[in-house]
């Protein structure tokens, strides 16, 4: 090769595809772990924000709640909390349990849209 010619060797180009290559896996790996770690946020976002509605249901209707009954407002075991209206029933003749793992949040808005 004479002085005249001007550009670039192959091992030249090869080494800046190659640094190229490393460079925009790097970019994409990035990109990937931050996508990740948004989601992530985002899921354990909704579900604190979902226990707080909960939390907030639930100071609702243990406030309102009559404990001047005889009986206890309040009855449970260890897998189930039940809320007693004055007669001990819910308008369907039924307890109003609510069992663990079972939509808890959708059951108790449900008893709260019941009441009066």
């Amino acid at each position: 090769m004479t002085r005249d010619q001007r550009g670039f060797t192959l091992l030249e180009l090869t080494v800046a595809l190659v640094v190229t290559g490393l460079l925009v896996g790097g970019l994409v790996q990035g990109t990937r772990f931050g996508l990740a770690a948004t989601e992530r946020v985002a899921r354990r976002s909704d579900a604190h924000a979902e226990l707080e509605a909960a939390d907030r249901l639930l100071r609702h209707l243990v406030a309102a709640m009559d404990p001047a009954g005889p009986a206890s407002p309040l009855v449970g075991t260890s897998g189930t909390i039940a809320f007693r209206s004055a007669n001990g029933m819910n308008r369907l003749g039924r307890d109003r349990g609510v069992s663990k793992g079972s939509g808890l949040f959708d059951r108790l808005r449900a008893a709260l849209l019941r009441q009066p």
